[in-house]
């Protein structure tokens, strides 16, 4: 009886083995399955934060191409009419040329 006893007992410590191999798998299929879903959940949040800030962006950016399209008009449409204001000065204009040529 004494040997059936440790076979028992033996028997016994496998099976708890067993378990304990079954409840470490367990939790680690639980832990595998609320790491996925946290980074599921982070990788949505994250582009979702990264298209509102580009969007913002993109914004702020073709804000500033106007800014700058409009400011760039303004300067050319002034000097346009500053050259076209300005009298010519034909005389002096063949003078100075007539000049460069002969140096030339």
């Amino acid at each position: 009886m004494s040997n059936n006893n440790g076979i028992n007992i033996f028997d016994h410590l496998l099976q708890m083995e067993s378990q304990a191999q079954e409840i470490v798998a367990q939790a680690q299929a639980e832990a595998d399955h609320r790491i996925s879903e946290a980074e599921n959940r982070n990788r949505l949040k994250y582009e979702e934060i990264n298209a509102k800030e580009t969007q913002a962006l993109k914004a702020a950016y073709q804000e500033e191409i106007s800014a700058a399209k409009e400011a760039y008009s303004i300067k050319l449409t002034a000097y346009r009419e500053e050259l076209k204001n300005r009298p010519l000065e034909k005389t002096a204009f063949f003078n100075l040329t007539e000049q460069f040529l002969r140096e030339c």
